[in-house]
């Protein structure tokens, strides 16, 4: 694993905190995706998503109002399962 200061995650993202969830949350999502079988990262998903965020390729975006909507609705939860 690869070690990062704070300073590299600062110029990204000011938080440190969040910064690490990112990269975090985007590890997680790498996982499950091995787990599928959906991906062949050839790395460790951690040192993949840290790289990744290190480069500019993640970013934060906190969800709409109609988005936060959805995710109450079954269509979010089943996609294609809508009603007609």
């Amino acid at each position: 694993m690869k070690i990062v200061s704070p300073e590299q995650l600062w110029k990204v993202e000011s938080n440190k905190y969040l910064a690490l969830n990112i990269v975090a949350l985007e590890a997680r999502r790498g996982i499950a995706a091995l787990q599928r079988g959906d991906s062949q990262t050839p790395a460790n998903p951690y040192d993949h998503a840290l790289q990744r965020f290190l480069a500019g390729g993640l970013q934060f975006a906190r969800l709409t109002e109609e988005e936060l909507a959805a995710m109450g609705r079954e269509e979010y939860e089943n996609p294609g399962r809508g009603t007609v």
